[in-house]
């Protein structure tokens, strides 16, 4: 898992972010117990398809796993890295909202992941982290990070996977980055269509009841 990190202790209006109860991942798979058992997760939400996940079952040991897929076999998602990034964003909302809906009220710490933890998992963790009010210079560059911490050796693994994501046989993932640029466009389209990620989330059916609950689980006051 070269992509598994935790997302707290960034500071947010009124406090900062508590670490060790709410992290990021690359599919979360092939652990053995005692790599289970050291994680201690007790919520893991799987953002994955079908086919990526009958191939590479997730191993989280006794933690209750939700399975919420955001492409959800739609065949008109895009297989490029700016194409797919607009197109989960302006088309599934509601998934992301559920997923944080789900992160509001389950038992912590939870974890939430996709094939890689980069496009499905980023978009997630990106308005999650805005939501709570996490400066923008911060969620950008905890999103490019995944790029950093990619090994080179992933490649062949990466569009295996992505293949058991949707991705039509013969055609190539056209970029395995996540450029800050990317991040940064989609927070001000964001703004710019809502008002902000909290205004997404609630726009796409997340409750403010919801969010207020997640706020006061997440934030640690100064």
């Amino acid at each position: 898992m070269f992509n598994y990190r935790d997302i707290g202790g960034h500071p947010v209006p009124g406090g900062r972010l508590r670490p060790g109860l709410l992290f990021r991942s690359n599919a979360v798979v092939d652990l053995d117990a005692d790599q289970v058992a050291a994680l201690g997760i007790r919520t893991a939400i799987d953002l994955r398809e079908p086919g990526e996940r009958d191939h590479e079952p997730a191993t989280l040991g006794t933690a209750v796993v939700h399975v919420l897929p955001v492409i959800d076999g739609d065949p008109s998602a895009p297989y490029t890295l700016r194409g797919f990034t607009h197109w989960v964003i302006e088309h599934r909302g509601a998934a992301f909202a559920e997923a944080v809906r789900t992160l509001a009220h389950a038992d912590l710490p939870a974890v939430f992941f996709c094939s890689s933890g980069k496009d499905r998992t980023g978009m997630l963790a990106g308005l999650l982290l805005s939501a709570l009010g996490v400066a923008d210079e911060a969620v950008i560059e905890d999103y490019a990070r995944t790029e950093r911490l990619m090994p080179e050796s992933y490649f062949e693994l990466a569009l295996a996977r992505s293949r058991r994501a949707g991705l039509p046989e013969g055609s190539r993932v056209d970029d395995l980055g996540s450029p800050p640029e990317l991040m940064a466009t989609v927070l001000g389209d964001v703004a710019d269509r809502h008002g902000g990620a909290a205004a997404y989330l609630l726009d796409h059916g997340l409750q403010t009841a919801d969010l207020d609950r997640l706020r006061a689980r997440l934030v640690e006051p100064d």
